[in-house]
């Protein structure tokens, strides 16, 4: 089983179960960053909170236990996903080991939504308990080895709406980690807190390189120097438009730098391709945890006029997500109703325009696809239309009507700038198709 690793149209065909109505307003921005919902929610308001409790579905649909956890061949096959509304993402299995080029803690979208570039590749995380150590982490080596072995402390994982949530236990001790992305930033934010047993200390050290997410990199010239920062690191790298700010919000770093080499990414080499990569880990991040005091390190991308770090609380993120929920009109309806708008939402994107205006598209599968002009129409009933996100339709439908050359509309969108690819006649009935029902 795997979660939102797939396509937007298979997701949206499943969603066609919920019953929803896609009439906007027409003025502000929807919960998903888009326009057309902004003054349903805000009317809302705290009551959204209320009516759906303190997690984004009271019991998780999606919850596996040590059982699965457990057993590595299980939890090397199952991957989780996070979307931060621009094309980037995070990604990885449940095992914490890389198995494919594509998994990261951060994969920013540099040209929104795509030149998706991996900047953080792992986490090596270890709590200090008296005199043990105690892994949360695991990498699997060249030479077939995994280590260290986190995978064995993993007691259990579910997802909180669309947010992954781990529990790490050894004996007294319990520790839940916890991530999200910013909506609309290539920043992911990791939260570590004990919930149980005497306090620990943490360890961090944050894997990290420069690359296209569709190629993997070895040697040692992806990094070209850190320097300090308020509250940890800047990395900069040998692509100079681009930099990675590493935070926390207590303890202290330290900048022990060097590199890690030889990971091995099983999922290629079953495809036949390159499959080794090297990390570079600028420092280590420590950190007390104990009742009331967690730990959240924020991993975010810098480009040329950006300053870093974006602010975006959990609280934000748990809300945003619920007003989604209000917004299809499905925070009553049942938790697979509620999942599937929650995975809907990870599918709309947004598209930078040569001029530097944004619109919305559709990004047609993770990791690797772009957005399809097929893709987006087949898929557009079931990710805007009943979810409640008509403005959001009507200006993928306008975006995309911007593009059309002799009758057609284009297949799909390169991966860096340049021209999209018009090869295909089925799209251009698709968008007729799809604006039919936007017009119902």
């Amino acid at each position: 089983m795997r979660w939102y690793v797939g396509t937007a149209d298979s997701v949206a065909s499943a969603f066609r179960i919920v019953d929803g109505r896609h009439s906007g307003d027409g003025a502000g921005r929807d919960a998903g960053g888009f326009p057309g919902c902004g003054t349903l929610v805000h009317a809302v308001g705290v009551s959204v909170r209320a009516a759906i409790g303190e997690r984004v579905l009271e019991r998780p649909l999606v919850r596996l236990g040590r059982e699965t956890c457990g057993d590595l061949p299980a939890a090397r096959r199952r991957e989780w996903l996070l979307a931060n509304g621009l094309g980037g993402y995070a990604m990885g299995t449940l095992s914490g080991i890389a198995t494919r080029r594509y998994h990261g803690w951060l994969v920013a979208a540099l040209a929104p939504p795509v030149e998706r570039t991996v900047l953080v590749g792992g986490l090596d995380e270890w709590l200090v308990a008296a005199e043990r150590r105690i892994p949360l982490s695991s990498f699997e080596f060249a030479d077939g080895t995994v280590a260290p072995e986190g995978w064995r402390t993993l007691e259990s994982f579910e997802l909180d709406g669309s947010l992954p949530v781990w529990h790490f236990a050894e004996g007294e001790i319990l520790v839940e980690r916890r991530a999200w992305m910013i909506h609309g930033a290539n920043t992911t934010v990791v939260r570590y807190r004990l919930l149980r047993g005497p306090a620990v200390r943490i360890e961090v050290t944050p894997l990290v390189t420069c690359r296209d997410h569709h190629l993997l990199r070895t040697g040692s010239d992806a990094v070209t120097h850190t320097s300090p920062r308020a509250g940890g690191l800047r990395v900069h790298f040998d692509r100079p438009d681009v930099a990675l700010d590493l935070s926390v919000d207590q303890g202290e770093v330290d900048a022990n730098d060097g590199w890690w080499l030889g990971f091995r990414h099983a999922q290629e080499a079953e495809r036949g391709l390159d499959d080794l990569s090297d990390l570079y880990a600028p420092g280590t991040f420590h950190a007390e945890l104990a009742p009331g005091i967690s730990l959240e390190l924020t991993l975010s991308a810098v480009t040329d006029g950006d300053a870093g770090r974006v602010a975006g609380t959990l609280e934000a993120e748990l809300m945003r997500q619920r007003e989604l929920l209000v917004r299809a009109g499905a925070a009553g309806a049942p938790s697979p109703v509620r999942q599937l708008v929650l995975a809907a939402d990870q599918f709309l994107v947004e598209r930078q325009l040569a001029d530097g205006e944004r619109v919305p598209s559709v990004i047609a599968g993770y990791p690797w696809f772009n957005d399809w002009g097929r893709d987006t129409f087949i898929s557009l009933s079931g990710l805007a239309l009943v979810t409640g996100r008509a403005d959001t339709a009507a200006a993928i439908l306008r975006a995309f009507a911007g593009f059309v050359r002799d009758g057609l509309v284009p297949n799909n969108f390169p991966d860096a700038a340049g021209d999209p690819a018009y090869n295909t006649a089925d799209a251009s009935l698709w968008f007729i198709v799809a604006a039919a029902a936007y017009e119902r």
